[in-house]
């Protein structure tokens, strides 16, 4: 596990003072688990993972922080984990903002159903041409499968919803782990294994980071 910057009560507050500012709420502490926040909207819950230890009085000698999104309590995103740099909060801040941006903006498919987040590989049209995208991307799919509807019902790009502001930062975050990740191919090796074990115990144990 990555160690990183240790933060303070003062450095904690601060960023609680920010959260609270966009909608997050305090996540119900409960003795030995790391501080976090929840925001709930169009039926889906971003949980923000701090590594802040409340008994300590900072942050965890060990440990990433983490944005998850879930529906009906089950993980339906999760992104990279957060280092913690010098910049960690600051990050942190805009992934939770970003998430929150998605859900406030989750789609509605042309049936009049929420439309549903998907990671992996999707056929898109260009002009007569039908290209298949990245399995690494995300995108808004409608969930009534696409054989029974009726005339087919086209994605949404994941970036649907969120500010200019927003969307510049994150476009820059995703072409640098783009990059990170093509050179990992190029050596022949495997892109977000972490990230996969991390997923499928943390389906588990959401709820006692």
């Amino acid at each position: 596990m990555p160690k990183g910057y240790i933060f303070n009560q003062d450095d904690f507050d601060r960023f609680t003072k920010v959260m609270l500012a966009i909608g997050f709420t305090p996540i119900k502490y409960k003795k030995g688990r790391q501080e976090g926040f929840e925001y709930f909207k169009n039926g889906l819950r971003i949980n923000v993972w701090t590594t802040f230890d409340r008994d300590q009085g900072r942050t965890r000698e060990e440990g990433t922080g983490k944005v998850t999104t879930l529906e009906s309590n089950r993980i339906v995103y999760m992104g990279s984990f957060k280092k913690r740099t010098k910049f960690f909060f600051e990050n942190l801040f805009i992934y939770a903002l970003a998430a929150k941006q998605r859900v406030e903006s989750r789609p509605v498919s042309k049936c009049k159903k929420l439309m549903k987040i998907y990671q992996g590989e999707v056929k898109q049209k260009e002009g007569s041409e039908e290209k298949s995208t990245s399995k690494r991307r995300c995108f808004w799919i409608c969930p009534i499968k696409s054989h029974r509807h009726k005339g087919g019902c086209p994605a949404k790009p994941w970036s649907l919803g969120l500010s200019n502001e927003v969307l510049s930062i994150m476009v820059k975050k995703w072409d640098k782990a783009e990059y990170y990740y093509n050179k990992l191919r190029e050596k022949g090796k495997e892109v977000n294994v972490f990230l996969k074990i991390r997923r499928s115990w943390q389906e588990k144990h959401e709820e006692f980071a």
